[in-house]
């Protein structure tokens, strides 16, 4: 019977708490519940895949014109260029449900979000085209900046991470 009780004691603040959060809004997005619950909507799971490959493709690109192999790098750069035009499509609603180092100032500003997005994807398509071609030397200049737009906008649309630990001393 206590059980119940809490049950739906449980039920009707989480009913309350989705009413005062507004019909147009997620209730988990609109609380710090889905974040304390561990809930991440969809999109936050699918945008942190979409931006985790690119990290993967610049280590591919760098490893790749290390052993001069410039028709791999230039795979790894259309790869970004590709996901690159997909990144307003996955910021499209303000969703900050769970885990996320999303900003609200990309919704706030979100022309100029886009804008970078679109720049880091004309970026990777030109970094691909200087591979295609065999330039080497253009290709490390196209790469740093490229990577020059994707630290713009992490300085202003991410979380910064937390500081790591100081090295113990001795």
């Amino acid at each position: 019977m206590k059980n119940l009780r809490a049950g739906i004691t449980l039920t009707a603040l989480l009913a309350a708490g989705g009413l005062l959060a507004g019909c147009t809004q997620n209730f988990w997005e609109a609380t710090p519940l889905g974040e304390a619950l561990d809930y991440e909507h969809p999109r936050v799971t699918s945008r942190k895949a979409l931006m985790a490959s690119h990290p993967r493709n610049i280590r591919a690109i760098t490893e790749a014109l290390k052993a001069n192999k410039l028709a791999d790098a230039a795979k790894a750069a259309d790869a970004i260029a590709k996901a690159a035009a997909d990144i307003p499509r996955h910021f499209r609603r303000n969703t900050l449900a769970g885990k996320t180092t999303a900003l609200p100032a990309i919704w706030q500003k979100k022309a100029d979000f886009d804008a970078k997005a679109k720049s880091l994807r004309t970026d990777a398509a030109a970094l691909a085209v200087v591979l295609k071609a065999g330039d080497k030397s253009g290709a490390e200049g196209a790469l740093k900046t490229m990577q020059g737009n994707c630290g713009a906008c992490h300085r202003m649309y991410r979380k910064p991470p937390p500081p790591r630990p100081a090295a113990p001393r001795g």
